[in-house]
């Protein structure tokens, strides 16, 4: 699978793995920051995001909720600086019921 650049902390039922130049996240949980300063805390499926989790950039944008193969799919919170969406998500694009609050 590869080695990914960044930060990052993996952890599974046996270990726990901190590496400051990158680690190879696979499946289970884990604690990632981007190059770039984003952050993702929650699962891993084949080193795609998947399952619940929590996404960040420094901008203050903030993601929590369900991912699908990397991409934001199923109920989600979005928060903005000047708002927030809590609804329903389907290949990363909103869908189905949800509230914008601007």
């Amino acid at each position: 699978m590869g080695v990914w650049g960044g930060r990052g902390i993996q952890k599974d039922n046996t270990e726990e793995e901190t590496d400051p130049v990158g680690i190879d996240i696979k499946n289970g949980f884990a604690i990632y920051e981007f190059p770039n300063g984003d952050k993702y805390e929650g699962n891993w499926k084949n080193n795609l995001m998947h399952g619940k989790g929590t996404y960040l950039k420094p901008d203050g944008f903030k993601y929590e909720g369900e991912f699908k193969n990397g991409i934001r799919t199923g109920f989600g919170k979005t928060f903005w600086h000047n708002g927030f969406f809590i609804g329903e998500w389907n290949n990363g694009i909103y869908n189905g019921k949800g509230v914008f609050i601007w």
